[in-house]
């Protein structure tokens, strides 16, 4: 939760003390954050050991929240660089061939990432600007679920680092002269996570390959 506390105090401190900073930071830059709910796909896993072996992990949906640090500097395109974090409770585990389960799961999982974005806003006669955006960086991606019913048993984890992409198709509307509210989808995945399990027979190693996520968000942008 740490990690939330610092975005939000970063937003806090940037509204607080716009006047102080504008004499030695570019108008061009801004701070945002936004906030919203996270739909995870389910994660499909093959076994190191048993290629043939696999199982599906699902999520209930959560949420995310993102802050940033960016410049507008360019016409009609800003660079940011973001700090996110994603959370999300266990569902079910079911394995590949359906012999066993689905078992309802206890447990959670949470994404962190930092990174770099990259966006075009469309100019248009009126208050509400349409934009595209692309993002790139490092994610780090934890997982520790169990068997509901018998929590000793098939333990289902993961931590690691890896890449991850983005994209974001969103909406901002001026609600002020340096402030901009905004409406945003974007679709997150990573590019490999590593996990372990001891889940049946399926024993003891998994991987899987990516962890995506769909989140609509709304947020707020201040510029200097």
């Amino acid at each position: 939760m740490r990690i939330l506390y610092a975005i939000a105090a970063l937003a806090t401190a940037a509204t607080l003390t716009t006047p102080a900073f504008a004499g030695w930071v570019s108008e061009d830059w801004y701070v945002s954050i936004g906030a919203g709910v996270a739909i995870p796909e389910d994660m499909d896993t093959s076994n190191v050991i048993n290629p043939a072996a696999s199982e599906e992990l699902s999520f209930d949906t959560g949420y995310s929240i993102v802050g940033a640090i960016g410049d507008s500097s360019p016409r009609f395109i800003r660079s940011e660089l973001e700090v996110g974090y994603r959370s999300f409770d266990a569902d079910q585990l079911t394995d590949g061939t359906n012999t066993f389960g689905p078992f309802n799961m206890d447990g959670d999982a949470e994404v962190w990432n930092v990174g770099w974005n990259g966006y075009y806003d469309f100019e248009l006669e009126s208050m509400i600007q349409p934009y595209v955006g692309v993002g790139v960086g490092a994610a780090y991606f934890s997982v520790d679920v169990n068997n509901a019913s018998t929590p000793a048993a098939n333990v289902w984890s993961a931590e690691d680092w890896g890449f991850y992409y983005q994209g974001i198709i969103g909406a901002s509307a001026e609600v002020g002269p340096k402030h901009r509210l905004f409406i945003e989808y974007r679709y997150f995945s990573t590019m490999g996570v590593n996990a372990e399990s001891n889940f049946g027979a399926f024993t003891p190693d998994t991987n899987d390959d990516q962890f995506r996520s769909h989140s609509i968000m709304a947020g707020f942008r201040i510029s200097f």
